[in-house]
């Protein structure tokens, strides 16, 4: 019978844990803060990971030995020269130290590789999750934990929204989950923050920030940075664009021949974009993206707010005051945003 991983902490002897049929080499491990000695399958173990199998079969040791063959002083006899050669074969490996590993993501991984199934958990804490990913990278072996990782990622769309983002990204990237990837990815972009004088901040639902935390896939945070800031300087070109229509020869006309009506609007205009601090023109913002792009959408209602009133009251008789003028200089916005 299996142990469960489970077990409770009152248990002083988790050696049986790490104990499996056939065992041939010491495995060292740490489990609930103990240190156990085990034994696993040394061709178990070579054909989960190829690091594994370094490890038991190290490059400079002769393959034509397996590793639990015992030899004395071996005697060859060279008929030339009448000398008698001996040789020593190099030591069998006594063991393999896991002790700096997680010990339930160890656990998971060799239980996998000795098939002991009916061990494996169906479902795991992120924290495992996350560790069995780490030891994936480290032992090359993605392919051994595949059958699992369907069940284990189980409505990991909705624990990633509600937690930290970095434990996702890195498990979506190992297990090849490119959709959980791409949904956590979208969410860090959108709502990260990056201060000019700090690291990228990331947020959680329901509260709290923190910087942005290792371990992540290689060359991922570079890519979230230059979408956020292409995407901020795709943004900030649509406001600043709309804002050069107003003066100069290429002005486009108020649609009711107002001259005022363009004039109220690049005021109110400019003084929010002030507020917001993105004028006089910059190229970035340290805030989130997502708050960045609603307030983008939202300066597009003072592009064709209706200013009737304002106009016809402040510049009497200069105009109608029922007249409408929701469409002048609207243009594009709201597309382009």
């Amino acid at each position: 019978m299996t142990p469960s991983l489970d077990a409770s902490n009152t248990m002083t002897d988790y050696t049986s844990f790490f104990t499996f049929e056939g065992g041939d080499i010491k495995v060292i491990a740490t489990f609930k803060g103990q240190r156990i000695v085990g034994k696993v399958n040394s061709q178990c173990m070579v054909a989960a990971s190829p690091v594994w199998k370094k490890f038991i079969f190290p490059p400079w040791l002769s393959l034509s030995q397996p590793p639990s063959q015992q030899s004395d002083v071996e005697g060859i006899f060279d008929g030339i020269g009448g000398m008698q050669i001996t040789s020593t074969p190099l030591p069998e490996p006594q063991k393999i130290d896991c002790s700096e590993d997680d010990g339930h993501a160890l656990l998971v991984l060799l239980r996998i590789a000795h098939f002991r199934f009916e061990g494996v958990p169906t479902s795991l804490t992120t924290d495992t999750m996350l560790n069995v990913a780490l030891l994936c990278e480290q032992y090359l072996c993605r392919n051994l934990v595949l059958p699992w990782t369907s069940k284990w990622l189980t409505n990991a769309t909705t624990r990633s929204t509600f937690g930290w983002p970095e434990p996702w990204l890195y498990i979506a990237h190992t297990f090849g989950d490119a959709k959980l990837l791409e949904h956590v990815a979208r969410k860090v972009v959108m709502e990260a923050e990056f201060p000019s004088d700090g690291e990228l901040t990331v947020r959680r639902h329901g509260g709290g920030s923190r910087e942005l935390q290792e371990p992540l896939p290689s060359g991922l945070l570079e890519s979230i940075e230059e979408v956020r800031q292409d995407t901020i300087k795709a943004l900030l070109a649509v406001v600043y664009r709309h804002i050069d229509q107003f003066g100069g020869l290429e002005q486009r006309p108020c649609q009711r021949g107002s001259i005022e009506c363009g004039v109220c609007k690049y005021q109110r205009l400019i003084l929010h974009l002030r507020s917001l601090g993105i004028f006089p023109r910059c190229e970035t913002y340290e805030g989130g993206l997502e708050k960045f792009s609603k307030i983008v959408a939202k300066i597009g209602d003072l592009l064709w707010y209706d200013h009737t009133n304002k106009i016809g009251q402040h510049y009497a008789g200069r105009g109608n005051t029922g007249d409408y003028h929701e469409v002048c200089f609207k243009g594009t916005y709201a597309s382009e945003v």
